[in-house]
């Protein structure tokens, strides 16, 4: 908030990346949400869960908030997105089957949800395929990089500019394809 601050004074563009930890092993409840869940009456592995869930929420809230009181959310673009799916130990994402280092969908299809005033139209959907490597040209783009040159920069991802600004896929260079060499809780794949 503080970096979106000093950036607004100074009428500097900016980009902001903030990883969550949350949801993420290893599971530790929020003491501000926990309680109330287990007045609600769910088990404490679930009430820490919904906990955790809850405290990422608000602190996204308090990001979008700031935006809009320093008067910059129309012109502020903002992306959420996970890098896989569930843990075993979490709610699976049905209606999808597998879990995070699962090769069926479950464990690699995650929502991602885009922010654009005025571009893209609140409650807007697409089914287009992606892979989180397409971010990176995505947003050079949004930074002022032109197609050609974002490309360039980025040998992994394709940008989904076009997709954002005209809601119009464009065919993949290149298939999407998930390699896991190694044990986990799983076989490689």
């Amino acid at each position: 908030i503080k970096a979106m601050e000093r950036a607004t004074k100074l009428q500097q563009p900016f980009f902001l990346y903030l990883s969550h930890y949350a949801v993420h092993a290893p599971f530790e409840r929020d003491e501000k949400y926990y309680q109330y869940y287990i007045e609600k009456g769910l088990t404490p592995a679930e009430a820490t869960y919904a906990s955790m869930v809850e405290g990422m929420d608000k602190s996204l809230g308090h990001i979008l908030e700031k935006v809009t009181a320093l008067g910059i959310e129309q012109n502020t673009v903002v992306v959420f997105i996970s890098d896989n799916g569930s843990s075993i130990h979490c709610p699976q994402n049905l209606p999808l089957r597998g879990f995070k280092i699962n090769p069926y969908e479950g464990g690699i299809r995650v929502p991602m949800l885009v922010k654009w005033p005025g571009n893209i139209p609140p409650g807007s959907t697409s089914s287009t395929p992606l892979i989180i490597e397409d971010l990176f040209p995505t947003l050079l783009q949004f930074g002022g990089f032109s197609a050609a040159e974002a490309a360039q920069l980025s040998k992994d991802g394709q940008s989904i500019f076009p997709l954002l600004a005209k809601r119009k896929a464009g065919k993949r260079k290149s298939p999407l394809i998930w390699h896991f060499p190694h044990y986990y809780q799983d076989e490689p794949y």
